[in-house]
């Protein structure tokens, strides 16, 4: 997601600079992951990395999870997400626009509308979403 808001810019020299800060910055999580996961769950999850792929997967050893598909899940986890990446989209455009317009703050371009409604729209959902997950169960799916 965030790869497609560098090739945006259209510079060749920010999304390779991107792609070095996010590739430090994604490492660094990892590290700070495995060294949670290693002092939590020692061994066993050691074997277990030892048995699973960093980046591709291999699909001869692929199992079917025990658990099914949840749209629910999906819609509760990932709404943040998504709301995220319509606001940086708006955002881009945005700034783009302003910078066409010498400095014109309202004049927003058929682009920015669209990415403008696209931003009141999924903050709506997502502030909807919010409040459903906290204050009711809908969105709980068993076992997970």
């Amino acid at each position: 997601m965030w790869f497609g808001l560098a090739l945006l810019t259209q510079s060749v020299w920010f999304v390779v600079f991107f792609l070095l800060v996010y590739w430090l910055y994604y490492e660094r999580i990892m590290y700070a992951e495995e060294f949670f996961l290693r002092n939590k769950f020692g061994s066993d999850y050691l074997n277990w990395a030892d048995s699973v792929p960093t980046f591709i997967p291999r699909r001869l050893r692929w199992h079917s999870p025990n658990l099914n598909f949840s749209i629910r899940n999906v819609v509760k986890r990932e709404s943040i997400g998504l709301f995220k990446l319509v606001l940086m989209f708006f955002v881009f455009q945005y700034i783009h626009d302003v910078i066409s317009n010498g400095g014109k703050l309202f004049e927003l371009s058929s682009w920015g509308k669209g990415w403008f409604i696209a931003f009141i729209i999924t903050g709506i959902i997502y502030l909807v979403l919010r409040t459903i997950r906290k204050k009711t169960r809908l969105l709980e799916v068993d076992g997970r």
